[in-house]
């Protein structure tokens, strides 16, 4: 096991962070298969830049001894779309995979978690895929609990 911190984003993270982006949306979202190869990704860039571009988003990052990212969470604060309170909603949590399961995630979610309740916000949250059991695991371990489950039906 390594060693590492968590730090501010800089700009050199941003092809990261698009990676991930895309890698998280491909494996959740099974629609995007249908879109094509061209639309697939042109439409992941559309909707990582309009979040990339927003001034109030929070991006932290782990770094390995080497300054290496090795994991990274994303949060923009909003407001609850049903409550309208105040919350920062996990856009994406991810470690890489040859850093998984070493707490990483954890520290990520509990420094955010720190970090919010800092600026007086009581609640995270965030959309998972439901067959990402490690993910999952890892969210109901830190106090996340299912709100809503939403479901699909495809009729054509």
């Amino acid at each position: 096991m390594c060693a590492w911190n968590i730090d501010e984003v800089t700009p050199r993270d941003r092809p990261m962070l698009r990676d991930a982006f895309h890698r998280v949306a491909d494996a959740s979202y099974a629609d995007l298969a249908s879109l094509g190869r061209v639309s697939r990704r042109e439409r992941l860039d559309e909707l990582f830049d309009h979040h990339y571009r927003r001034q109030d988003k929070i991006v932290w990052v782990a770094r390995d001894s080497a300054c290496n990212t090795i994991g990274h969470i994303w949060l923009q604060p909003t407001l609850h779309g049903v409550t309208h309170k105040p919350d920062w909603l996990i856009i994406n949590l991810d470690v890489a995979s040859t850093h998984q399961r070493q707490g990483i995630g954890r520290s990520l979610l509990e420094h955010a978690a720190s970090r919010a309740r800092a600026a007086g916000i009581d609640r995270l949250r965030l959309f998972v895929a439901p067959w990402n059991h490690a993910a999952l695991s890892l969210y109901e371990q830190q106090g996340f609990r299912a709100q809503t489950h939403e479901m699909t039906w495809h009729l054509l």
